[in-house]
């Protein structure tokens, strides 16, 4: 009995003492955890964090609070030693107008890039050394820029670009030297930018292409050099753009691609050397489209074909190349549209064959060699001109 007693005393103080042991270390971490944002709301705080002398800071340097707009912060001169920080934001400092100081910033890590709502930020002429950002790169709600100078030694983005709600940019000159982005694009809700001229070194986007409600935008000429979209492609609401010659080289979309919304479109034929489209195809609402002559090197799509909604369009003997697709082809409500010869080399349709509400549409003879090869999905063609059965395009009877 006495032996037992003694082991279980035995146990009781081996595991207090490590406990006692481990105790310190671990209140250490909960009383001093480690610091990876430093927060600037004065200027006096700007004033003093310059005094340290910091060059290359480890962590986060904030300048600015969210949503509390202030008037203190009215330069960032202080800062002048810095060489590079794990991220940047400034936000929300309505008396700043320029960002000089920050002219010896070389790098930004992995926590980015932000500058948001500083309303009287005229240029971003203060990063003229700023050759990388690690993380997101979001430029957003200034309101009296006009253009991207100072940003004209910036050549590689490892997260996402978004220029977004600039309501006074006009251009995007001073990413002259951009070549990368390795997350999204995104381009939107800029009342006043007519181009994108600016970007024709960006060869490489990892992830989506969205060029969304820029009312004032007339061309994506700014593009020419882009040859990849790993993600989806999006152009949609653009109230001016007349054509997507700017897309020239563009030879892959991973994802989806977009055409949706844009009343002044008049051609796609910018989309000539497009091959291959990982996700759906869906051209939609474009009031103005009579063709789709410029898809005519589009072999494959690997989701959905959508033709839906564009009044004025009269043919898509533009994707007379595409031989597969991996979802299903709907073409519905196209006032004009008369036949489907531009589908004449389909092969293989993994999904299924909709056809609705065109009322222009009487020839099918498109879908013929796809019948005859052994097509099984679902097929159903309403409310067009004519109105042919599978086993009637199979025999000829299909006009």
């Amino acid at each position: 009995m006495k032996s037992t007693k003694r082991i279980i005393l035995l146990f009781v103080i081996v595991a207090l003492a490590c406990m006692a042991g481990c105790s310190s270390d671990d209140d250490d971490s909960l009383v001093t955890p480690p610091i990876d944002t430093t927060t600037l709301d004065t200027q006096a705080k700007i004033d003093a964090f310059g005094a340290l002398g910091h060059t290359d800071f480890a962590d986060r340097l904030v300048i600015g609070v969210e949503n509390q707009p202030n008037n203190s912060i009215t330069n960032l001169n202080a800062l002048s030693g810095l060489t590079s920080v794990k991220g940047l934001a400034i936000h929300y400092n309505d008396a700043l107008e320029d960002l000089n100081g920050l002219h010896n910033l070389a790098v930004i890590g992995a926590d980015g890039l932000v500058i948001e709502e500083n309303p009287s930020l005229a240029n971003f002429a203060g990063l003229f050394g700023l050759g990388s950002v690690g993380g997101d790169a979001v430029i957003e709600m200034n309101g009296i820029i006009e253009s991207l100078s100072g940003l004209d030694n910036l050549v590689g983005i490892g997260g996402n670009l978004v220029i977004n709600e600039n309501l006074n940019l006009a251009s995007l000159a001073g990413l002259i030297r951009l070549e990368s982005v390795g997350g999204d694009v995104v381009i939107g809700m800029n009342r006043f930018l007519e181009s994108l001229g600016g970007v024709e070194k960006l060869v490489g986007i990892g992830g989506d292409l969205v060029i969304k409600e820029n009312r004032s935008l007339l061309q994506v000429d700014g593009l020419t050099r882009l040859g990849s979209v790993g993600g989806s492609t999006v152009i949609s609401m653009n109230g001016l753009i007349g054509d997507l010659s700017g897309l020239g080289r563009l030879l892959s979309v991973g994802g989806d691609l977009s055409i949706v919304e844009n009343p002044r479109l008049e051609s796609i034929a910018g989309l000539g050397s497009l091959e291959s489209v990982g996700g759906a195809a869906i051209i939609k609402k474009n009031e103005i489209l009579e063709s789709l002559y410029g898809l005519y090197r589009l072999e494959s799509i690997g989701g959905d074909l959508g033709i839906i909604e564009n009044p004025s369009l009269r043919k898509i003997d533009g994707l007379s190349g595409l031989w597969t697709l991996g979802g299903t082809v709907v073409v519905q409500l196209n006032g004009l549209i008369k036949d489907l010869s531009g589908l004449k080399n389909l092969t293989s349709v993994d999904g299924g064959l909709i056809f609705l509400d065109n009322p222009n549409l009487a020839n099918f003879c498109g879908l013929r060699q796809l019948v005859i090869r052994g097509f099984n999905g679902t097929y159903a063609a309403v409310r067009n001109a004519k109105n042919p059965t599978l086993a009637e395009i199979k025999a000829g009877s299909c006009s």
